[in-house]
């Protein structure tokens, strides 16, 4: 298609195409469900009303945390084998805390595509 040599580094093939890598994929996907749920959805099931809490729920005075539109962490047992650091609340809202802010106000279709450029920008550095 390119007519790359097999060793070349497919990075900048996949940034020439807008081709996220995997696991830019699953962040992606994971971002923008978690935007529906901030956001109110309505095609979202009802299971996920409360899976997320934002900081500002949580604490009663003005932090910059909460100001950046985070969600609170729920706690995970670190003491033997990290339960619950691969449940959905957790990995959401740890990735949540790494998209800018100025990318979270935004509506969905311009969410969708500003932090899929977000990503493809930040790809290509690593």
């Amino acid at each position: 298609m390119f007519f790359a040599y097999g060793r070349d580094n497919a990075t900048s093939y996949h940034n020439l195409l807008g081709i996220l890598k995997f696991e830019n994929v699953y962040k992606f996907k994971t971002a923008l469900f978690t935007h529906k749920i901030l956001n109110g959805s309505t095609n979202i099931s009802t299971i996920f009303d409360r899976t997320l809490t934002r900081a500002s729920e949580i604490h009663t005075h003005n932090i910059r945390f909460a100001s950046k539109l985070n969600f609170h962490r729920p706690k995970a047992n670190n003491t033997c084998c990290n339960y619950g650091t691969s449940t959905f609340a957790f990995v959401s809202s740890k990735l949540w805390e790494t998209i800018p802010t100025d990318v979270k106000r935004l509506p969905y279709t311009s969410f969708f595509n500003q932090y899929k450029l977000y990503l493809l920008n930040t790809q290509s550095s690593v």
